[in-house]
């Protein structure tokens, strides 16, 4: 069932390279707004790569995202670049005990790597038992440990999607706004000479990035972005829409928020012994930020679903 997942990876690799360069100039910003066909929508990379990370490496203190130290798109761009190094990589947290003990996993660990979980009889065991009971009965309730599994093996997935290609449909088919996009994986299988180009300059992109060229890695990342906005212009999201959800994801508004409301508390909650008028306004003024940074955040929210954030904000 999970024997796909260890398959090597259909892109360049190499064996023993540095698992990142930790890019903080800007080399990888035109990424961020690159469009990926992912979960029944177009969203952005940036959108993908942290949603995968808080995945695969669990949630963050304060809604931070990161892998091994490395920002959620460098952390793709760097897996892409030495996927043999990276499914070696003990990067999948795993702290659900139950589903450690019903998987046979070491008790005693949280984190595994890609292959470890891969080649592992007791998970492959407890995914096929969750498998074959789905299969049964398409309407069969999972128990909690259950779920875990499923998670867990969704999760694997879409890693070992990310090593191969397949799980990044970042081609837009022109002409067809309901077709699904073509993944990396599929470059290979596609003569037209515009999708060649865009392979070219992805192999450019990960040659400069392993090779700790930062001026190439930013001229390849401008240059892929900008031929995939023009494959389908069409069917391509809109920059403007691509970017407010990029900056949703860096401000993290409802984050921001729900600080400023605590740090109003906490100056009005010591302005009362203190008897301050300084603490006062302060936290008048933090509450009312609080405030205005959360109905910033539902106006973006309902800018980028189209709906109001009302099941999960």
């Amino acid at each position: 069932m999970l024997v796909a997942l260890a398959l090597p990876s259909r892109l360049v690799a190499e064996p023993e390279p540095p698992p990142g360069l930790h890019l903080v100039g800007g080399e990888l910003e035109p990424l961020r707004s690159v469009a990926i066909q992912d979960g029944g929508r177009s969203k952005p990379l940036d959108t993908f790569a942290r949603e995968t990370a808080r995945r695969v490496a669990g949630a963050k203190p304060f809604g931070f995202e990161s892998v091994k130290g490395l920002d959620p798109l460098e952390w793709v761009v760097a897996m892409l670049a030495a996927p043999d190094r990276w499914r070696e990589v003990k990067m999948v947290k795993v702290t659900h005990a139950g589903l450690r003990e019903a998987a046979g996993l070491p008790q005693g660990q949280d984190l595994y790597s890609l292959q470890e979980l891969a080649s592992h009889p007791g998970f492959l065991a407890a995914a096929e038992a969750v498998h074959q009971k789905v299969q049964k009965d398409r309407e069969a309730k999972l128990d909690p440990i259950e779920r875990e599994i499923s998670n867990l093996y969704e999760t694997l997935s879409i890693l070992a999607g990310i090593f191969s290609g397949e799980s990044l449909r970042i081609i837009p088919q022109p002409g067809d706004a309901a077709a699904s996009w073509f993944s990396l994986a599929d470059l290979e299988k596609i003569e037209a000479p515009p999708v060649q180009r865009i392979r070219t300059l992805l192999a450019a992109l990960i040659v400069a990035y392993r090779d700790g060229d930062r001026v190439s890695v930013g001229a390849s990342a401008a240059a892929l972005k900008r031929r995939l906005a023009e494959l389908a212009p069409e069917v391509y999201p809109r920059a403007r829409e691509l970017g407010i959800e990029v900056h949703y994801n860096r401000f993290k508004p409802f984050r921001t928020s729900w600080l400023l409301y605590l740090l109003g508390f906490l100056s009005l909650l010591a302005s009362f012994p203190l008897a301050s008028r300084a603490f006062t306004g302060a936290g008048f003024a933090l509450v009312v930020a609080g405030f205005l940074a959360h109905a910033y955040g539902m106006v973006l929210r309902m800018t980028i679903t189209g709906r109001p954030p009302v099941t999960n904000m």
